[in-house]
């Protein structure tokens, strides 16, 4: 019997005990795109024997872990101050969900006090589980694409069973709208009103599996978080990237996209210190690509995600 590649979902769920299977269903779906697992990643422990003959000694696979990677729409919650499908996932890459009914949601790093989660990825009938999950999000807007989040994770490794995820419920993901001049309503760099082509905001979470007498955990190390964006190239009269650059100086960046109740996501970064900006060409246009780096003003606050 073959199995069928494309048949693949995932369901996950926050852990109320670290570690301990949360029992994620179909309520708990997940509607992604591009969804890779790594059923079994590890260490090899060789033993090196010595012996009378060449040859291999031997070795076992150690510390094994599983890994999950995936792609999710980022879209409104149907409902301003709803809580979108994809929280829980945002909750398990070191972010606080704040709700504040029927206005928003929002979401912004923490320090301390990670969550986790339980994950059942189904491959054709074949159940695979994470447990103990923690991650990495890149946020992604791009012109003439719908805005999307790249996430991995990785958890304790659990042994394959024959399995489905049954009934998967996918009410809480919206189909987002493209980013365009229509839908995207504003984007400023540095106080200045960008012709944007491309963002990618990666939060370069830290993730390390650690398995030691005692304890088994994913921890979350540090964050370096950095982005890229692509604009058209202003005129120096218009606004002076190079001068930004030169000077060390620092400015905000702030993407408003949909258009109307329960379609509009923000993404804040109130203070961000930019590389030396490079030039492109976009079939003739002169195009900027700036690289930056997310600053904290008061800790916690160097990117913030609001679902409106």
């Amino acid at each position: 019997m073959s199995l069928n590649f494309k048949q693949k979902l995932i369901a996950s769920k926050i852990e109320t005990i670290y570690g301990t299977d949360a029992t994620p269903a179909g309520a708990n779906a997940i509607l992604t795109r591009n969804l890779n697992v790594t059923p079994i990643e590890g260490d090899k422990l060789e033993r090196n024997l010595d012996g009378s003959s060449l040859g291999n000694k031997g070795s076992a696979l150690t510390n094994k872990r599983t890994k999950h990677d995936f792609e999710v729409e980022l879209g409104g919650a149907g409902a301003a101050g709803t809580v979108p499908g994809y929280g829980v996932l945002l909750r398990a890459c070191a972010f606080q969900e704040v709700v504040d009914p029927g206005v928003d949601v929002q979401y912004s790093p923490v320090s301390n006090g990670f969550e986790s989660v339980s994950e059942y990825m189904e491959q054709d009938g074949i159940l695979h589980s994470l447990l103990g999950g923690r991650g990495n999000v890149t946020f992604n807007i791009n012109a003439g694409e719908y805005p999307f989040m790249k996430f991995d994770f990785t958890g304790f490794f659990v042994p394959p069973v024959a399995g489905n995820i049954a009934a998967p419920d996918f009410s809480g993901f919206q189909l987002p709208e493209e980013v365009n001049n229509s839908n995207t309503t504003a984007a400023t760099f540095f106080g200045y009103a960008v012709k944007m082509k491309s963002l990618s905001v990666d939060m370069a979470n830290v993730i390390n599996y650690r398995n030691l007498v005692g304890q088994e955990a994913v921890l979350m190390g540090d964050r370096a978080p950095s982005g890229q964006i692509v604009i058209e190239a202003p005129t120096l009269a218009e606004k002076n990237f190079f001068a930004e650059a030169a000077g060390n100086n620092t400015g905000a960046l702030v993407v408003n996209h949909g258009t109307a109740a329960g379609k509009i996501i923000q993404l804040d970064i109130p203070k961000a210190e930019i590389d030396a900006p490079t030039y492109s060409d976009d079939n003739g246009i002169l195009m900027m690509t700036i690289g930056f780096r997310p600053l904290p003003v008061a800790g916690d606050d160097e990117v913030k995600l609001t679902i409106k």
